[in-house]
């Protein structure tokens, strides 16, 4: 997917992103693991757009049967202090007055 869409050049989105093994508070593998791997896979392909979801999956029927876990930030707070200071980089967009603008799109105030 990520060669077709660059021989094509067409920007790609990683949606839906959430460790599966979970976020557990005592350590850190799932920021050594997981996350080290997302995000280098972001800078590597250029990833345009990523949006992780911040679910405790143990919470959604459905979900107890595939046996995913909690993978909520706040489960472990060096895990979301490292999260905030990545994405608070410059390569990543926030809310902000001026988003759309930024995007290129006029907002026709």
């Amino acid at each position: 997917m990520l060669e077709f869409a660059r021989q094509h050049k067409k920007p790609v989105m990683i949606a839906e992103s959430s460790p599966i093994e979970g976020i557990h508070a005592t350590d850190l593998d799932a920021w050594n693991t997981w996350f080290v791997n997302l995000f280098s896979l972001v800078h590597e392909k250029n990833i345009k757009a990523l949006s992780f979801i911040n679910a405790n999956w143990q919470a959604y029927p459905g979900f107890m049967e595939l046996a995913w876990k909690d993978a909520r930030l706040q489960n472990n707070p060096a895990i979301a202090a490292a999260w905030l200071e990545h994405i608070s980089r410059p390569r990543y967009l926030k809310q902000s007055d001026n988003l759309y603008e930024s995007l290129g799109y006029n907002t026709g105030e």
